[in-house]
Order: C-alpha cells, then sequence, then structure tokens
C-alpha cells in the first residue's frame, strides 16, 4: 500500500497492534491501519511534527514545533492531554515506569506523569534540547546541543554526570 501526507515526513513511525503512527510536516499525527495503508484518524497540531510518537497502553506520546507535547488516545486520535513549553518540541518521547521524557528547544529536559501530563520535574541543559533520551536502569542518558551529555537520576532530574563533547550532541545516546 501507498500513503500520502500532505508535506515531507521526517518522524520515523511507531507499528503497535497493526497501527502505524508517525508524525508530518503538514502539521498533523497520523494513525494508518498497516495491513491496507487506509487512515484510521489524524490529529491536527499548530506545526511541523519531527517527533517520532512513542505508543504506551493505549496513549499516543510526541511532539510539535508548536510548542505542545501531546498524549492522545490510540484509537481515536482524542486529546488526553497537552503540556505546553515556549519553543518547538522536536525530540522523540521515552517512556517507562509511568513517566514519559523528552525534550525542548527551550533548553529543559521533563519528565511527566504519562497518564496526567503533570509535571515530575525538568532539568535545564543551557541549549536547545532537540535529541530523544534513553533510560537504563534509573538513569536518562541526553545529549545537547551546547555540547554537552548528561546523566540524570530519572526519578527526580537531578544530574549525575556532565560530559563535555567538542561539539554539539544531535544524536540521541545508545546504552548497550
Amino acid at each position: 500500500w501507498e500513503f500520502t501526507a500532505g508535506d515531507e515526513i521526517h518522524s520515523s513511525a511507531a507499528v503497535v497492534d497493526g497501527t502505524v503512527f508517525f508524525g508530518s510536516q503538514d502539521y498533523n499525527l497520523y494513525s494508518l491501519d498497516a495491513g491496507t495503508g487506509e487512515k484510521n484518524w489524524e490529529f491536527e497540531t499548530g506545526s511541523r511534527v519531527y517527533s517520532s510518537p512513542a505508543v504506551v497502553d493505549g496513549i499516543v506520546y510526541f511532539g510539535s514545533n508548536d510548542g505542545n507535547f501531546y498524549a492522545l488516545d490510540s484509537g481515536n486520535g482524542n486529546k488526553i492531554w497537552n503540556f505546553k513549553t515556549p519553543y518547538p518540541v522536536r525530540s522523540s518521547p521515552t517512556v517507562t515506569d509511568g513517566t514519559v521524557y523528552f525534550g525542548s528547544d527551550d533548553y529543559f529536559v521533563y519528565a511527566l506523569d504519562y497518564k496526567t501530563g503533570e509535571e515530575i520535574w525538568k532539568f535545564d541543559t543551557g541549549s536547545p534540547a532537540g535529541n530523544s533520551p534513553v533510560i537504563e536502569n534509573g538513569v536518562l542518558y541526553y545529549g545537547s546541543g551546547g555540547g554537552y551529555s548528561y546523566a540524570l537520576n530519572a526519578e527526580n532530574g537531578h544530574r549525575r554526570l556532565k560530559y563535555r563533547t567538542r561539539n554539539a550532541v544531535y544524536a540521541s545516546p545508545v546504552v548497550y
């Protein structure tokens, strides 16, 4: 099958239970039937969607360049909640242990309650935080546009390590 969105697609797709979810520069997040390519629903944001969605417990999480981080019902695309930041959210989320983590161009990495969207903590990286966090053994790993890599306590956001790199860090970390 083939599907044509209204503009370019920079978001990676999430495929869960026979459904494909992805964002587009046409301001939408899409849900398609993985078998047929038929559109289930689309959700319009206020700007481009570069963030790749994460789907956990029937909720789709993603950010938009409109400065919002969204949680949608994966079955019908209805908004459950949104969290507003002052700048674009291009980071793709990580969801674990009831918390969703993401970065924003407002320089912060956020931890939110994944059911309510209530802020648990935020950490100032000092530069745009556009890549995606990785969690391993209670530690959040993150790189910043300011040329630092961080290890944070995932529960409270306290810094465990700050490492200076030679240049900005645009890639998401890998833990093995």
